[in-house]
């Protein structure tokens, strides 16, 4: 089955560092105040600007090598996106990479084309409109050529 480890390597790179978005506040390895701002990376970050910008901005582009942010950055795209996609039930690892990108940078329509996907393959599927079903995977599984082909 696939491992949301190596997933998360091949989209990590594409996240990049931090950003002042003017439109959207902080973001951090993808992860935008304006969206999520729950997510308590924030607040770690404030404290490393504390301690590494005393006064100033942390400027663009910047990647803090913290355990505890890199922890926080894990586990939101884990909860957020590869559970979602019920990523560990994937049996290839390849497939499970691409519909994690996928998911990351657009769930909603990531999971409406996965489900089309899969009600072009097998009509009548029930499928769910906030996450990709364990049926949709077993056929991902299943017809992974079709599947891939119909996406």
């Amino acid at each position: 089955m696939a491992s949301f480890s190596i997933s998360k390597e091949y989209t990590k790179d594409l996240e990049g560092g931090f950003w002042n978005d003017p439109t959207a506040g902080w973001t951090y390895a993808g992860i935008t105040k304006k969206f999520f701002p729950a997510w308590p990376g924030f607040s770690l970050l404030l404290q490393l600007q504390n301690k590494y910008f005393p006064g100033r901005s942390i400027p663009r582009y910047t990647k803090f090598k913290n355990d505890k942010l890199d922890e926080l950055i894990s586990n939101f795209y884990k909860n957020n996106f590869w559970n979602k996609l019920n990523g560990s039930y994937i049996a290839n690892q390849t497939a499970a990479n691409f519909m994690y990108d996928f998911m990351v940078h657009k769930p909603s329509q990531a999971v409406t084309v996965f489900n089309e996907a899969a009600k072009g393959i097998q009509p009548g599927i029930a499928t769910d409109k906030n996450k990709v079903s364990i049926r949709v995977v077993e056929l991902t599984n299943q017809y992974p050529y079709e599947f891939y082909n119909a996406i």
